[in-house]
């Protein structure tokens, strides 16, 4: 039996951490219990209209206190294991604003079959974002993957929430199914780096590792690295580990899509940047793993065509919208293909760019849903009814109207200014000068023909320009399609305000793409302190 002095013994270290360096988790995590406690106790016909104004005053403190943070030296709890640096908290702040956006479109969602909004929804997606938020944080292998499965269960929560819908059940059952392939890789290869190294932590893997290459352990170490990629292209869904996105984009909640499309992203990149900059970079990565380039190269070119392309067929937009993940990814693993430390900013901008444009375009998406999916259903039932050659089909359910392109029909006749909003997110998708996206594809393309690749800014280029044609599918149905109907479009103002400041804020960063790095470089110095040992917060 364990007495009261082993107790305190046993749990002073603990006890003596700055625990307020976890303050942004800590408020998340208390939010989300808060609303789920409450949520058990409301009946079933109470409005839960106000958990989600509860939820997302619980990011923005969670906000405030990520920004206090800000300009510190990076500090470290648990032994080394959570860090709190320029890079996490830059990544925590993308990761908590695409939350706000989510759980603002989860309010006003309308789910398909008279599903009721759960207040369940809110609790999951804020463990989600808890989750990404420990990844980000973690310098250690054993944090960073708990962080993972936090984010990935909730993940597929979110993605079957509409249980009595089946295009959800089969998102569910996919992104489950390949999810815990990919983690059970994804810890597989995490174990190959442990077994060799003796630790878990980033740091003490990185010093050990190049000893161990030359001690004839090369080959279990590129299978470990090798395994950590396919989990990696998991998350970030890039070529060849894609195949779960369409299925998953087009059947889940327009809301727990917008979620997953940003931050699953965003945190999968942080969790590569973390693992591979800190085990496998400098004279490591240079001299005895050139070939890792080449096959990240590769990963990135596949990625970026084989989006490119596939979307180009799509009528759906939340398919469209999945091939473009796929491809944005191709972009973002560019850095790492060349192995830039310089590129940190640019990674990071483009992740902004992507947020602003991404989450602009699917709160549209929720705004058109609400006002036409009926009727979409209904003229399709017409057109099949009356028999028109090559006219597609009616949406079998709901997920299917969700998705239907023709709900753009004639926007700007509806709405003019919601189709001049949408209409600035598809340019700067595509990459069209001026706007957020042009700068963020630009400057990763120039950084990378400052390390003397060409050939991938070639790609980049062809595939941007080759993506106008499916971006403007959309563009086409609201300028020169017939509405279904012409009545104005309703536009709850919460939505409203954060359509408007995602275009101003996409149409700012593209003018003005400077004023994200001077605000980056003052208060994010990622590369001074990425590769600096934090001090430990007591």
């Amino acid at each position: 039996m364990v007495n009261e002095a082993q107790v305190e013994t046993t749990l002073h270290p603990v006890l003596e951490y700055d625990w307020s360096l976890m303050a942004p988790e800590w408020a998340v995590l208390v939010t989300a219990i808060l609303i789920a406690v409450v949520d058990l106790f409301l009946g079933k016909h109470n409005n839960r209209r106000w958990l989600g104004a509860l939820a997302v005053l619980g990011v923005l403190i969670a906000i405030g206190l990520t920004l206090g943070q800000l300009g510190s030296e990076p500090r470290e709890i648990l032994g080394e294991q959570y860090r709190a640096d320029a890079f996490a908290l830059g990544f925590k702040l993308l990761i908590l604003a695409a939350a706000v956006f989510s759980l603002v479109q989860v309010v006003y969602s309308r789910p398909p079959l008279g599903e009721p909004v759960r207040g369940e929804h809110l609790a999951v997606m804020l463990a989600a974002a808890l989750g990404a938020m420990i990844m980000v944080s973690s310098a250690d292998l054993i944090p960073l993957y708990v962080g993972l499965e936090t984010m990935s269960i909730a993940s597929y929560v979110m993605a079957g929430l509409h249980k009595r819908h089946w295009r959800s059940n089969e998102a569910a059952f996919k992104y489950i199914v390949y999810g815990a392939a990919a983690s059970a890789t994804l810890l597989y290869g995490f174990s190959f780096i442990y077994g060799l190294t003796g630790s878990t932590r980033l740091f003490v893997i990185g010093e050990r590792l190049p000893e161990l290459w030359s001690s004839d352990y090369g080959f279990v170490l590129m299978v470990g690295f090798v395994l950590m990629l396919v989990g990696f292209g998991y998350k970030i869904s890039a070529v060849p580990f894609h195949t779960w996105a369409p299925d998953v984009y087009e059947g889940a909640p327009i809301p727990t899509v917008s979620f997953l499309s940003v931050v699953s992203k965003a945190a999968g990149f942080a969790m590569m940047v973390r693992v591979f900059f800190l085990i496998f970079y400098g004279d490591l990565w240079s001299s005895k793993l050139p070939a890792v380039g080449w096959l990240l190269a590769i990963l990135s070119a596949a990625s970026m065509i084989l989006g490119t392309t596939a979307a180009l067929s799509q009528v759906n937009v939340k398919r469209l919208l999945a091939y473009s993940s796929i491809a944005q990814a191709g972009y973002l693993l560019v850095p790492f293909a060349v192995m830039s430390t310089m590129m940190f900013d640019q990674m990071l901008f483009f992740l902004l760019a992507y947020l602003l444009m991404n989450m602009g375009l699917f709160t549209v998406l929720l705004v058109v849903v609400r006002n036409g999916q009926a009727a979409v259903a209904s003229a399709a039932a017409e057109t099949a009814a009356a028999g028109t050659a090559g006219a597609m089909t009616a949406p079998a359910d709901g997920a299917a109207a969700e998705g239907d392109l023709r709900l753009f029909a004639g926007l700007y006749r509806r709405s003019p200014w919601l189709a001049l909003a949408t209409t600035i997110f598809l340019l700067s998708l595509a990459g069209f000068p001026f706007t957020a996206g042009f700068f963020g594809k630009l400057y990763i393309l120039l950084g990378t023909v400052a390390m003397g690749n060409w050939w991938l800014p070639a790609v980049m280029i062809v595939t941007t320009v080759v993506s106008y044609a499916f971006y403007f599918k959309i563009v086409r149905q609201m300028y020169l399609r017939p509405a279904a109907d012409t009545a104005p479009l309703r536009v709850p103002p919460a939505l409203g305000v954060l359509i408007a400041a995602a275009a101003a804020a996409t149409l700012v960063f593209g003018i003005f793409p400077g004023l994200a790095f001077d605000w980056m470089h003052q208060y994010l110095p990622m590369l001074q302190q990425f590769f600096t040992p934090g001090t430990p917060a007591l």
